[in-house]
């Protein structure tokens, strides 16, 4: 009988340090997912005032400048290509931040949840005017 209870008493302690586990994962998540969403909010918010004082800068000094020499890439594609390397970059950071997280995994007793579709940003190499910033997040879990 003495037992049975010591049974019950480690089943209900186990979980209740599961279900501390579970709230404590759930609140660095929501953390850190309410971080990344102020950064990205502040950025597109400062998108408007940058665009104000780009004007204000081509109404001041437009008529001053020289022409744009043809043989430079065109801002587009300057674009283009910086917005293809950086998925590129980001791309492998993932693929070797996994690789990591898969040795690591079995040491701290965690498997790693793959979803069910890829959320990596496509790295095709079709043409640089194709490439285009992936919208939306990333959400992985160990």
């Amino acid at each position: 009988m003495r037992l049975l209870s010591m049974l019950s008493d480690m089943t209900s302690l186990t979980t209740a340090a599961q279900n501390v586990t579970e709230t404590v994962r759930d609140t660095v998540r929501t953390t850190v997912s309410e971080a990344e969403s102020k950064v990205v909010g502040t950025v597109r918010d400062l998108q408007a005032p940058v665009a104000e004082y780009v004007q204000k800068g081509i109404s001041f000094a437009g008529d001053r400048l020289p022409d744009y020499p043809s043989s430079l890439p065109t801002p587009g594609e300057l674009i283009d290509t910086q917005v293809e390397f950086v998925s590129n970059l980001l791309s492998d950071r993932y693929d070797r931040a996994k690789a990591v997280a898969a040795k690591v995994a079995p040491v701290v007793g965690v498997s790693i949840d793959e979803p069910a579709t890829s959320t990596k940003p496509s790295t095709s190499s079709t043409s640089s005017t194709s490439s285009k910033a992936t919208k939306g997040t990333r959400s992985t879990r160990l």
